[in-house]
């Protein structure tokens, strides 16, 4: 559907392509089936099939990423004193680990603009601060993802992202406080924090989850979510992709661009050296002039909590999940319980059964044969040719959504 250039699948904003459904066969004939999930069109220029293939291919290629790597390497670190530790190596040659390190510099730039004392949002938060120095660093991180998991099929139905402070942070990791304002007491600094966790932090973490600037942020989050279900599962069973789990070799899901990780860190401190990412407030107490200084932090998504949801919830908030995606193979279904509409890809739902019928045989693992991102692009350009066919017969010239 994406590929055909006379496709018109009119409604879906097919940049908020993120995966939504995924399952193993337990076959590399039939290997994985999946659904991902989109918005309807809200503006004008939303429905461009090139967004949908750039983000099929981001989403598949993060989600081997996340297979291939170890969870210890996915951070990402913008901090002007610390060159030498902006990504882990490997991570930093794949898009996965551009998106995450681009979403620290937007993270500052959201900041930045929310506190800016010329903004009515800035000016009262200001106000409120006391004494002669607020410093804060965030970062950003998984929150609590709710899924429909079993050992054969994973159903995400919400995997926001957080947005923490440097002491909730380091709190988390188990390192000790942070020391941003030493010269000042302590009760001060925790009205400062307080201050800020609750004027700027929720709007930040708002932008993050919802804002168009971070959709590539969530689509990377929504694989890396399957990819840690499908890491738990691979321990139990003999998973197609078991083989690649922890390897270590992206080679074959490296960035699409020459970009490298000093490009974003060179830009985060070009910005901050101009002023974009140090915003400055000074004051005048007798002879003596004070100034306030903010500096912000990294991404993190080494580890991924999740609260598993049971089958009479999710049949409550998710009614008839299984047949939705079921019909969404051949043709965009509005998903059950929510506004997404589901694209479904790999084999077909006939195909998926009989292959769990033969879980019994070993299978080698998949991993040396076509990449995942062709078998999502051809199983959705196969949706699109059994579409149009019967909407020819009906007389219908285009797909709506």
């Amino acid at each position: 559907m994406l590929a055909q250039l006379d496709a018109n699948p009119g409604g879906i904003d097919f940049s908020s392509l993120n995966l939504r459904y995924l399952s193993d066969t337990g076959s590399a004939k039939t290997g994985l089936r999946y659904s991902m999930g989109a918005s309807p069109v809200r503006r004008t220029g939303e429905n461009r099939r090139a967004d949908g293939v750039k983000a099929v291919k981001e989403a598949s290629d993060a989600f081997f990423v996340w297979l291939a790597l170890r969870p210890s390497a996915f951070w990402v670190n913008l901090n002007p004193t610390e060159p030498d530790r902006i990504v882990d190596p490997a991570f930093g040659r794949t898009d996965a680990g551009r998106v995450l390190l681009q979403a620290d510099l937007r993270m500052k730039k959201t900041i930045a603009q929310l506190i800016h004392p010329d903004g009515k949002l800035g000016e009262e938060y200001h106000s409120r601060l006391r004494g002669t120095c607020m410093s804060m660093r965030t970062w950003i991180v998984p929150g609590e993802a709710k899924v429909r998991a079993t050992p054969d099929e994973l159903y995400i139905m919400d995997a926001p992202l957080s947005v923490k402070m440097e002491t909730q942070y380091l709190k988390g990791r188990g390192a000790g406080e942070a020391a941003s304002c030493a010269q000042q007491e302590k009760s001060v600094e925790q009205h400062n924090e307080s201050v800020f966790r609750s004027m700027i932090l929720p709007r930040v973490e708002e932008a993050v989850n919802t804002a168009p600037e971070y959709a590539e942020l969530r689509r990377v989050y929504l694989s890396r979510v399957a990819a840690e279900w499908y890491r738990d599962g691979s321990r139990r069973e003999n998973a197609t992709y078991a083989k690649l789990i922890d390897q270590g070799d992206v080679s074959r899901w490296t960035a699409k661009s020459d970009w490298k990780p000093r490009d974003t860190f060179d830009a985060y401190v070009d910005s901050y050296t101009k002023v974009e990412f140090k915003v400055t407030r000074r004051t005048t107490e007798g002879d003596a002039i004070y100034e306030k200084t903010y500096v912000f932090g990294g991404v993190d998504l080494t580890n991924v909590p999740f609260r598993k949801v049971d089958a009479g919830r999710f049949k409550g908030e998710w009614p008839d999940a299984s047949a939705t995606v079921d019909r969404s193979w051949d043709r965009p279904v509005r998903g059950a319980g929510t506004r997404q509409i589901l694209l479904s890809g790999g084999p077909s739902p006939d195909e998926a059964r009989s292959a769990d019928d033969d879980r019994g045989f070993s299978w080698v693992a998949f991993v040396d044969s076509v990449p995942f991102r062709w078998a999502f692009l051809a199983a959705v350009i196969v949706a699109f040719v059994t579409v149009k066919r019967r909407l020819r017969r009906s007389g219908s010239r285009g797909a709506g959504g």
